[in-house]
């Protein structure tokens, strides 16, 4: 959206002293906002979805063919299995 706005008003922006927004035009800049965005969403909302997925008992049960690591693993017992959801 900014990009749009960036480029139909970049003549007036530029006569009014605010040629510096045209950085919004840059694919890097682009980039690294959606990265950084995208991180402070996965933050700010991941203890929300983990809450919700134990709520709706969404949990790994943890259990192998080996006994050696069914009891490594015993501590992650309950564990969320979806918490890739927050990456996708």
């Amino acid at each position: 959206m900014l990009y749009l706005l960036v480029d139909q008003y970049l003549p007036w922006l530029q006569s009014h002293g605010f040629g510096f927004l045209r950085v919004f035009k840059e694919l890097t800049f682009q980039s690294v906002t959606a990265i950084l965005l995208s991180f402070t969403i996965c933050v700010g909302c991941g203890e929300g979805v983990i809450a919700w997925l134990r709520g709706r008992k969404f949990g790994d049960l943890a259990t192998f063919d080996q006994a050696d690591l069914d009891k490594l693993m015993k501590d992650k017992k309950g564990t969320p299995t979806m918490g890739g959801l927050l990456i996708i």
